[in-house]
């Protein structure tokens, strides 16, 4: 008979298949990197390589967790987006920045 008080919420390791545990550790691995390369968590930089890593990621977020608020995975695949999106700001221009005339529409457009 256990003497520990039972917990609110109890995981089930071995109901999950060896791949997605494997894949898990891999996400929380990559997690951990771009955590501990970064000293100031208020402006984390992640690296070309990480980038493509956390895009095919979010690819099995976006099959395994949908649109589905509630599932166990829906915040890791909002901190992946945050870190992609942080990529893309640092990397990718914007599409105001290569066609202003764009920029130019878009106050057209707010103003009406």
């Amino acid at each position: 008979m256990s003497t520990q008080p039972p917990t609110q919420e109890s995981v089930d390791v071995a109901s999950y298949p060896e791949s997605q545990l494997q894949w898990l550790v891999s996400l929380l691995n990559l997690l951990v990197g771009i955590v501990n390369r970064n000293e100031d968590l208020s402006r984390l930089t992640v690296t070309e390589t990480e980038y493509q890593q956390l895009s095919a990621v979010m690819d099995d977020l976006i099959y395994g967790v949908g649109d589905d608020e509630n599932h166990p995975l829906s915040a890791a695949m909002t901190l992946v987006g945050v870190l992609m999106k942080t990529y893309e700001d640092q990397h990718f221009p914007k599409l105001v920045d290569l066609y202003p005339e764009l920029k130019e529409k878009i106050y057209e457009h707010k103003s009406c």
